[in-house]
């Protein structure tokens, strides 16, 4: 999905507060050393990636979150009404899976990814509040510990 279909998903279902002891999770995704894996590997290798990251969300995403593509290599993941413990699992385990090596010759490079979580738990938060507020978590990652991921503290 692309950023504009998207955004119109995710504030359509944001416009219900989450069940009691839910949360709607809104993640910022962005790929590390993909500029990398283009400079070493060449750009197939880069949209070898792209695709594979994607199949990697869907795969991991249940059927009623939201994956979609800000554009580069960054990504959205939305997961409305999942309770809050869960959804914290569910996004370690999504960025272990996001570690992908990949080899060509006696080359290699690692990709992962960087995420920025928020959550709220109330009806009529939109897209850009919870994208602001999971930009500043991903940049705090980027800081810190790249291929990890930070919560905010505090839900919207």
């Amino acid at each position: 999905m692309n950023r504009a279909a998207g955004t119109a998903m995710i504030n359509q279902l944001l416009e219900n507060a989450p069940d009691e002891g839910c949360v709607h999770t809104f993640t910022i995704a962005d790929l590390d050393n993909f500029k990398i894996l283009n400079d070493v590997l060449g750009h197939m290798w880069g949209d070898k990636a792209l695709y594979e990251v994607v199949l990697t969300m869907q795969k991991h995403c249940r059927a009623k979150d939201v994956v979609c593509r800000l554009g580069g290599d960054e990504f959205v993941v939305f997961m409305p009404n999942m309770p809050r413990q869960d959804a914290e699992e569910s996004l370690q385990r999504l960025s272990a899976k996001l570690h992908i090596n990949y080899e060509k010759d006696d080359k290699s490079v690692m990709i992962s990814a960087s995420m920025g979580i928020v959550t709220t738990e109330r009806a009529g938060a939109t897209f850009q509040e919870l994208y602001e507020e999971a930009d500043k978590c991903l940049y705090q990652v980027k800081r810190t510990f790249k291929g990890s991921y930070h919560i905010a503290e505090k839900s919207i």
